[in-house]
């Protein structure tokens, strides 16, 4: 028998374990004896890669500071995903099924922000990409943007980083 076949006679049962990607062949015997002559036929298959999905989220921010881009891809994909946020690359390791990177203050522009993310693929997936946005916003409040800075009651949040905020509006 060649390498990828499996041997397989009709009186038994055979569970073919998880095979890799590929091109595979399987041998089917019939070995019956007293009541069927002897036979056999070979059968092809091929165990293609599936196609993984992959997303991406990235919270928005105020102006200055990270940001964490979260990547989830399908169980099981192993290896790294490379994030791409406005056109800076971070790499990040797949760990169950999520990979994450903080992404640098000097790498985020105010406004929007563009993530790309990318799987190459591994042995059980092929490649496949994503994308999303996250906004930055500055030190500027208006009627629109006053949640952004103040919580209900009007008191600053903590999270703002700026020493000093313009009141528009």
């Amino acid at each position: 028998l060649g390498i990828n076949t499996f041997l397989l006679y009709l009186s038994d049962h055979v569970v073919i374990p998880v095979l890799a990607a590929g091109k595979y062949q399987l041998l089917i015997a019939n070995n019956m004896g007293e009541v069927y002559s002897s036979s056999y036929d070979l059968a092809g298959f091929e165990v293609v890669k599936a196609t993984p999905e992959i997303s991406a989220e990235a919270l928005d921010i105020l102006y200055g500071q990270t940001t964490t881009v979260t990547v989830t891809v399908s169980p099981n994909a192993t290896g790294t995903v490379s994030i791409i946020v406005n056109g800076k690359k971070y790499t990040a390791d797949i760990e169950g099924t999520t990979a994450t990177a903080t992404i640098e203050a000097a790498d985020i522009v105010l406004g929007e922000n563009n993530v790309n993310v990318i799987f190459d693929g591994d042995g059980n997936y092929t490649m496949n990409y994503n994308s999303t946005t996250f906004m930055a916003y500055d030190n500027v409040v208006t009627n629109d943007t006053f949640f952004r800075y103040f919580d209900e009651n009007g008191i600053l949040l903590d999270t703002v980083p700026f020493d000093e905020l313009i009141f528009k509006g």
